[in-house]
């Protein structure tokens, strides 16, 4: 479950991250 929930965020937070750098360049 923790472990699931992790991925997730982590996943979110590359997203979120790419993201951000799209629009700086």
């Amino acid at each position: 479950m923790l472990y699931e929930y992790q991925q997730k965020s982590v996943a979110f937070l590359k997203e979120k991250l790419s993201f951000s750098q799209s629009q700086i360049v």
